[in-house]
């Protein structure tokens, strides 16, 4: 099998600037400060940030979940907290669907940003793969579309003949790696999974070990992700063909990957301003 280290020389760093920058309390203030300019926009005519305001209810939640997901993976590197990390995971999962729901409900989005990244289906695998992981891809599950998700979608309700017919068409996951390393960074695309899937529907224990952390090293020499969530689904898909992970990395917290996860709905809600 191949080796990996826990930790890389980037975490420790990226956690020394994140500290300085005080990165949980400024994210508790973007939310709060994205809440009070979509419901009270003329408190801050005067402001820069009047500019930037969000005019439609998808948008705004989606806006909102962004905050949600760089929380997320806040609180566990800086905190060590990952029962508040799984809770702002699923609210960012749940801020998602409720754009989508919206969205789906004739709210036209009028943010540019989003409704380009909308169109583009650019973010349905990310989401997908975070509602994976807590196991609550239920919340999501009506709006994920496309290869990717549709693969998801076959792992998590054990449909492994339907998985198989859709790996076999995804590209070779080595090239993909060389094509487009200094490209994507975060590698959430189905793309660069084929040889993960594949390793989990042939019951291989160590070529999905090797396969993740393959995954791993790519993922490192881009940005710090704090939680790998792609990662946690695989593992959790594995687990539910009798496979393991045989190693331990910071990107993949214990308690992610629990088979009793706890999230405390009662706690971590939504603002409602529909």
């Amino acid at each position: 099998m191949l080796k990996i280290q826990y930790k890389y020389r980037k975490w420790d760093k990226e956690v020394k600037e994140s500290t300085k920058n005080k990165g949980i309390d400024l994210q508790h203030k973007n939310i709060q400060t994205k809440i009070d300019l979509y419901l009270n926009p003329e408190q801050f005519k005067n402001e820069f940030i009047y500019n930037f305001r969000i005019h439609d209810s998808a948008s705004f939640y989606a806006q909102l979940s962004l905050s949600y997901f760089i929380l997320s993976g806040n609180k566990y590197m800086l905190e060590n907290d990952a029962c508040a990390s799984i809770g702002y995971l699923y609210l960012y999962i749940k801020a998602m669907a409720k754009s989508y729901e919206l969205e789906a409900s004739g709210v036209v989005i009028t943010n540019p940003a989003i409704r380009n990244t909308r169109s583009q289906k650019r973010e349905l695998e990310q989401i997908s793969f975070a509602a994976a992981a807590i196991g609550r891809f239920e919340i999501f599950e009506k709006y994920a579309d496309g290869i990717g998700c549709e693969l998801i979608k076959a792992m998590y309700h054990n449909d492994y003949d339907k998985a198989r017919q859709l790996a076999e068409e995804l590209p070779n996951t080595e090239e993909m790696y060389e094509k487009y390393k200094q490209f994507e960074s975060y590698y959430y695309g189905s793309c660069y999974m084929k040889d993960l899937y594949l390793s989990i529907l042939n019951s291989d224990e160590k070529a999905f070990n090797d396969a993740l952390i393959r995954r791993l090293k790519n993922v490192r020499t881009g940005y710090v992700m704090p939680i790998d969530i792609v990662s946690i689904s695989m593992i959790r898909f594995a687990k539910n063909v009798g496979l393991e992970c045989k190693f331990d990395a910071i990107e993949i917290p214990k308690a992610l990957c629990a088979d009793d996860l706890f999230i405390d709905e009662e706690k971590y809600k939504l603002p409602d301003v529909t």
